[in-house]
């Protein structure tokens, strides 16, 4: 599944850096294919993803498995860190609070907004509702920026 940019929305990125994001790494992680993850805006230090888990993401009861949920606010919060760094970030620490249960073939939407971006590290926080706007999930993490990985863009910071 090729990433569409015309699906995305653009919340303030530069073009250039938007146009890479979505040209050389979105395409690059095949768990977001496989899952169904789909990106639906980007903008300075904010993104919004959303899923739409069938049952062979449900556990008993026609839940959502809670570990489907903290992936998807798990890659929002990384693609968050990397509209503010153009880089690659690591989950270091993550703390996850379900609200309430994610019932199957219902759509949700993470969203993530980075706190605070240092020379090293990234705080985030992020949600996930459900369509009707329900919440299901909030979280904080840190996130390490990778920097053995090549820059997506190079960010000028005045962190």
């Amino acid at each position: 599944m090729l990433v569409k940019r015309m699906d995305i929305e653009n919340r303030g990125l530069d073009q250039g850096f938007f146009d890479a994001i979505c040209s050389n790494y979105l395409d690059r992680h095949p768990v977001l294919n496989t899952l169904g993850i789909q990106t639906l805006y980007m903008g300075q230090g904010i993104t919004g993803i959303r899923i739409c888990p069938g049952p062979e993401y449900s556990s008993a009861g026609n839940r959502v498995h809670g570990g489907i949920i903290a992936t998807i606010i798990d890659v929002a919060m990384s693609r968050a860190s990397l509209t503010v760094t153009g880089r690659l970030c690591r989950t270091v620490d993550i703390h996850l609070t379900y609200m309430a249960p994610a019932m199957e073939d219902i759509e949700l939407i993470a969203e993530a907004r980075v706190v605070h971006a240092g020379q090293t590290l990234v705080a985030v926080e992020g949600t996930v509702v459900n369509q009707t706007g329900r919440l299901i999930l909030k979280s904080t993490g840190t996130f390490i920026i990778d920097k053995t990985y090549p820059p997506v863009w190079e960010v000028e910071t005045e962190r």
